[in-house]
């Protein structure tokens, strides 16, 4: 009877997470009193919390999710997401650099390859404030290569590519990135992603030099202010 309960939960707690978050936490509590070590049930009650606005509550889940399946790489990649958009860029670069290692990135296979596809975009993102953007292009190649039907790395790369003077190719894949149906697509890329299509790409100026921490990104503005898989749901930046 217990795992029938706890299944019948979490399933209904997976209906509920896009328009019923607050349930679906309920849900996924209710299957943690249940089983306090599932892994699975404080992973995504932690991405729930951070959407309601909750991050000390996810910051938690996801800490205890690592502690129940270090070698979980869905877990550090969505605790790197959570750091990068509400704690440190550091921590987030260490985190999603460890679900690439756990996830065989490194010399996987390349087709249909969702989890080192994300993987690679978020490390992209988080590099895109580097003034050397050499490193993040041959990121965001590597997601695309992954798996060319995600969009997001279209995006990116049609940022980067603009901030290089490599017009055309930003123009080309803005382009790509608007070919995918509207549903799919990235809603805080929309306006970047238009007007770069449209031809009306910015001539890159240079910038002040910024003192950081030797490895820390430069804070930056732009489609990394806020990753977000789920293409039904906008993602606001803090």
């Amino acid at each position: 009877m217990g795992g029938t309960t706890r299944q019948g939960s979490i399933l209904r707690a997976r209906e509920e997470a896009g328009e019923r978050p607050v349930d679906a936490i309920a849900d996924y509590t209710r299957v943690i009193e249940l089983a306090p070590r599932f892994d699975l049930a404080y992973l995504y009650r932690a991405e729930l919390y951070d959407e309601i606005g909750r991050y000390d509550a996810a910051f938690l889940d996801f800490q205890r999710a690592i502690e129940l399946s270090p070698s979980l790489g869905e877990a550090h990649r969505l605790f790197a997401i959570h750091d990068r958009d509400y704690r440190s860029r550091v921590s987030a670069d260490f985190r999603v650099r460890k679900a690439i290692e756990l996830d065989d990135c490194d010399g996987a296979f390349e087709v249909h390859n969702v989890d080192c596809n994300q993987n690679y975009y978020i490390l992209g993102v988080l590099q895109e404030g580097y003034y050397d953007l050499a490193a993040p292009i041959s990121t965001a190649l590597q997601a695309v290569r992954f798996w060319p039907a995600a969009p997001e790395p279209y995006c990116l790369l049609a940022n980067l590519y603009e901030r290089t003077g490599d017009l055309a190719r930003a123009v080309e894949n803005a382009r790509i990135y608007l070919e995918f149906p509207e549903e799919d697509r990235y809603p805080n890329c929309e306006p970047d992603a238009r007007r770069i299509a449209s031809g009306n790409a910015l001539t890159p100026t240079p910038k002040d030099p910024v003192e950081v921490t030797p490895g820390e990104p430069i804070p930056s503005t732009g489609p990394g202010d806020c990753i977000d898989f789920d293409a039904t749901t906008a993602c606001t930046p803090l």
